[in-house]
């Protein structure tokens, strides 16, 4: 039988011992080194080459001819070799693609079993934790156990004591019930026959004060309505003749104007006439003055009659009202025209003003709706009457106040910038048709709040 060397697998010879496992002393010195594994075998696909002929230098024709023979032998037998070494080659190619596939399949594998391995020593080590945990916890427990029990013992001591004093205080409780029993329903006597007196002086305070305000209320109408009437006749009818006054004053004036101007215009057209036929081509100026003064003195005492009138319809709305207790007492207004030498001043002519017959309704209506939401408990956002001016020199200052403040901001809505007709007093037509809409939009919004549909 044949033996072959555990380390490089080449055949044992016969004649050493049949228990020998190496070939010789290097695979012996190899196996002590690196057991378990085999000696690499250098030489090339394990196919030995063939012995070399001699190189001896032939003497003859016949040696030359016979080591020629040798020579070409030897080559073949060199390429013959040459093909079985590179057949062993791919022998040994084919060998070591698939040891290193093994070789990885067998690392792959063992790369798992590392990790199932590490993980396993991972849930080995938390299921110790969790179970010194667990232990910890139920020693934990059994100490709070333990406490508890204590502590319901002491409890149950203590509710002993508790209960047979509660049982004290019950009997002392019931007793005092009953005195307070009989206490509650002599007080609930006494109060019933208070409450019955109270709501007799009660019907009898109303009675009195319904009478009161119904006598107050007709005297009030009754006075009123004669004294009022009277006064706004006589005031509409001076109205009207200070108004046609007026106009007569001012045709007047325009007249002395004119005739002043052509004056004027003649005086520089011939300047060879002589200076004293001056005064004779128009008035003089101090008639053009004194008509000047005559026609504001004219608007001064219309503009009073017309704050006369609003003033007295204020007093008898006033007077119809509810009294308010925390309104202050109304204080003597102001004189009447304090804005009326701006308006000359600029030649601004506010009886033609569209836009303060609004401001003169606005605010009015918003002195209204001030009423309704003090009487409605709400944040009140209107404005009131001021006591110190009249309607017309409030309604001439909100006027003058919108226009500028249009000026200053102008809004979106608008096309073009506003522009003055009269500087500080008049815009231009589309601006002063944009502020009549926004003052009417505002007196239907606060009319509708407080229910007026007039």
């Amino acid at each position: 039988m044949k033996r072959s060397c555990t380390v490089c697998d080449r055949e044992i010879p016969f004649c050493v011992r049949s228990d020998r496992r190496y070939c010789r002393d290097s695979c012996r010195v190899w196996a002590h080194r690196h057991p378990g594994q085999k000696r690499p075998d250098y030489r090339c696909g394990r196919v030995p080459l063939p012995n070399r002929p001699g190189r001896a230098q032939p003497k003859t024709l016949a040696a030359a001819k016979a080591a020629l023979s040798d020579a070409r032998k030897y080559a073949a037998k060199l390429e013959a070799t040459a093909r079985a070494q590179n057949t062993e080659e791919r022998k040994l190619l084919t060998e070591l693609t698939t040891l290193r596939t093994g070789m990885r399949d067998v690392q792959r594998d063992l790369a798992a079993a590392q990790d199932d391995r590490a993980h396993t020593q991972g849930r080995l080590h938390k299921t110790e934790a969790d179970r010194n945990a667990k232990i910890r916890e139920s020693y934990r427990r059994l100490r709070q156990i333990e406490r508890l029990q204590r502590r319901l013992k002491r409890t149950e001591n203590a509710l002993d004591r508790k209960q047979a004093e509660l049982a004290q205080v019950r009997e002392e409780f019931a007793s005092a019930r009953r005195g307070q029993d009989r206490r509650r329903a002599e007080h609930e006597r006494q109060l019933n026959e208070a409450y019955a007196e109270l709501q007799e002086i009660t019907r009898g305070r109303d009675e009195l004060l319904t009478q009161i305000r119904s006598l107050t209320a007709e005297c009030e109408r009754l006075r009123s309505r004669g004294e009022l009437a009277s006064i706004r006749d006589g005031l509409v009818t001076e109205i009207d003749e200070l108004t046609a006054r007026a106009e007569e004053l001012k045709q007047q004036v325009e007249e002395a104007e004119e005739e002043q101007r052509k004056h004027e215009e003649e005086s520089t057209a011939e300047p060879t006439q002589p200076p004293e036929d001056e005064p004779q081509a128009g008035p003089p100026l101090s008639m053009i003055q004194l008509l000047q003064r005559r026609l504001q003195e004219e608007q001064a005492r219309r503009i009073a009659a017309e704050a006369r009138i609003a003033q007295l319809l204020s007093e008898s709305e006033t007077a119809n009202r509810p009294r308010r207790p925390h309104a202050p007492p109304p204080s003597s207004p102001a004189a009447p025209g304090q804005y009326q030498r701006h308006a000359f001043a600029v030649g601004y002519d506010f009886t033609r003003d569209p836009l303060l017959a609004l401001m003169r309704d606005e605010v009015i209506v918003s002195d209204r709706c001030a009423d309704w939401q003090a009487r409605h408990c709400l944040r009140r956002t209107a404005r009131r009457r001021d006591p110190t001016q009249t309607l017309d020199e409030q309604a001439y200052a909100a006027a003058i106040a919108a226009r500028w403040r249009l000026v200053d901001h102008p809004h979106v809505r608008l096309a073009d910038r506003p522009t003055w007709r009269v500087l500080g007093c008049l815009l231009d037509e589309r601006s002063e048709a944009y502020l009549q809409m926004l003052t009417q939009e505002r007196i239907d919004e606060m009319r509708g709040c407080i229910g007026d549909g007039h």
